[in-house]
Formats: structure tokens, sequence, C-alpha cells
């Protein structure tokens, strides 16, 4: 009876410690998910005073931004960024 409850408790231990590993590889895994996304280039745009329309960007690994600029401004800006059209993203740059 002894031996059973020797093996159960080390079945526990077993159990315990996959179970953490398992969370640390999934709060891991979540990190570099987070930090990966943070690394793309934004885009967004905004409206002025005077409701007219205009394209933002920031570049989060270079630190370089575009302000008011029109769409083709920002596609110029994108394709500029040494990283984004050599498969430093998955898909090639494209979004």
């Amino acid at each position: 009876m002894k031996l059973i409850q020797q093996h159960s408790q080390r079945f526990e231990q077993v159990a315990k410690t996959l179970s953490l590993k398992s969370n640390f590889i999934a709060g891991w895994r979540s990190v570099c998910q987070s930090i990966a996304a943070n690394q793309e280039p934004q885009v967004w745009q905004r409206r002025d005073r005077d409701g007219n329309f205009g394209w933002y960007a920031y570049d989060p690994i270079s630190q370089r931004s575009l302000h008011y600029a029109t769409e083709d401004e920002v596609r110029l800006w994108l394709d500029q960024l040494p990283y984004y059209n050599d498969g430093y993203y998955n898909d090639g740059g494209r979004r």
C-alpha cells in the first residue's frame, strides 16, 4: 500500500511539473507573438480639422514616421523600408 502511495505522489509531482512547463511554454509563445506583432509598420488614416483625410505611418524598428501623407506616399515609404519587402514579415511585406 505504501508503494502505491509513493508512486501516486510521484505521479502528482510529475503532472504538476509538466503542467508548469506547459503553462510556461504557452505564456512564452504568447509573449513572442506579441513582440513580433508590435514590430510591423503601422498605417492609419485621420481627419484634420477641415475634414480632410491624411495617412500616417510608423515603423517601430527604425522609429521613423510619416505624417499627413497621400496613399501613394505611404506605399513609397513602405517600399523604401530596407526589410519590408525582403521577407522580414511573414507575407513579404504586403498587408
